[in-house]
């Protein structure tokens, strides 16, 4: 049975929720994706939203819900409750597919992983006074409220998680049933983001005025505190070598006291795939990410990965073969000790085909595929 027919041959009619387009979010990319497939399949495919500027083929029919605007801290449980009543109005959707933390679905993709669990990684990395305003922002509160009700099991039917990492937090944290728990991974264009050649990498760096001779660790990903900027920095440091660059790539501010001869940093840039080509590994001691998908974007273009026990693609790296998982963020001897190898031309290298072939596992079809898999086997149970 195609995804697109039920048992009585009609065509399928399913609803996909996202409060509205963010052009360098990954749910986004993942979004466009399965709306493309579903509406190629002859899916009939509503999208529910308060915007949306990305793809809209035109058999996609989008429903937008009046953007209220209340208070800032309360955004997202207004938006879940409109959602909610949307839902509840009887349009008999075969099929409710949520990307937020909304009331009422049968599957919810958990891209965000746990709201709670980034609290608990954020306090353990704060100073007193950040905790503190963490306490009496509200809009954690809302957000941890809101989250309990989406894993409330009578609320959501299934949940996708993106990583183990995820599932195993949704498992220890709330009583949502495992056995109600699919684990997709994040898939990455495999034909966009490729290995480069000497030449090409040569004309990248030098357009961004970066010496051939620099060796560069990239780190790509905005919000600086919670991709672990500083520790990079401090790692970059610990190297103790003067021919070492860190490429810092998105939007935040480096400390004030950071050596412009030791971190570079790029707002923006005109390609991402070019950027990943001008580097030589990949960093990303991230305090959460339930699935970078940088980290795939890297070891497609053969780069060799350093990233966090807190990024759910690290369960995909195995130490000394596609980088190495950095367990402890406060241990820097080890990892440093370990990086060493990244300067011998030849390991290097072979850790960056073997990257690449694991990223080659990893597609967007095939994430695509199983989630249209899944989307199957839910429907099925309930025939």
């Amino acid at each position: 049975m195609d995804v697109c027919e039920e048992t009585s041959g009609k065509t399928m009619k399913i609803l996909l929720i996202r409060k509205q387009y963010n052009f360098v979010g990954g749910a986004e990319r993942y979004l466009e994706a399965l709306i493309g497939e579903l509406v190629d399949r002859g899916v009939e495919t509503h999208l529910l939203c308060l915007e949306w500027a990305g793809m809209h083929p035109p058999d996609l029919r989008i429903h937008h819900l009046l953007n209220h605007r209340p208070f800032h801290f309360w955004e997202n449980v207004a938006f879940a409750r409109h959602a909610e009543e949307f839902v509840k109005r009887g349009y008999a959707y075969d099929l409710v597919f949520s990307l937020e933390r909304t009331l009422l679905q049968d599957i919810y993709r958990a891209g965000d992983g746990l709201h709670q669990v980034w609290l608990d990684r954020k306090r353990q990395f704060s100073s007193r006074m950040e905790r503190i305003a963490m306490a009496l922002n509200p809009v954690h509160a809302t957000t941890c409220m809101l989250e309990r009700r989406t894993f409330d099991p009578n609320c959501t039917g299934y949940v996708i998680a993106n990583s183990l990492m995820v599932k195993r937090e949704i498992v220890a944290r709330t009583a949502f049933p495992q056995d109600r728990v699919e684990v997709i991974p994040n898939g990455v264009d495999t034909g966009k983001f490729t290995p480069t050649d000497p030449g090409r990498k040569h004309v990248i760096r030098n357009k961004y005025s970066i010496p051939d001779d620099k060796f560069v660790f990239l780190l790509v990903g905005s919000g600086f505190f919670r991709k672990g900027v500083r520790f990079a920095i401090e790692f970059v440091k610990r190297l103790r070598r003067p021919d070492v660059l860190l490429w810092v790539v998105g939007r935040g501010a480096l400390p004030a006291n950071t050596d412009p001869r030791m971190v570079r940093h790029q707002q923006s840039v005109t390609s991402m795939s070019d950027i990943y080509r001008a580097a030589d590994a990949f960093l990303l001691p991230t305090l959460y990410d339930p699935f970078a998908n940088v980290t795939l974007e890297a070891m497609a273009s053969g780069l060799p990965v350093i990233t966090s026990g807190f990024n759910g693609a690290s369960d995909f790296i195995r130490d000394g073969e596609e980088g190495w998982v950095w367990r402890d963020l406060n241990d820097f001897d080890s990892i440093v000790e370990k990086a060493q190898l990244l300067f011998k031309p030849e390991i290097r290298k072979s850790m960056g085909i073997v990257a690449r072939s694991k990223a080659e596992e990893f597609t967007i079809g095939r994430n695509v595929e199983a989630t249209l898999g899944f989307i199957r086997k839910v429907i099925s149970s309930r025939a």
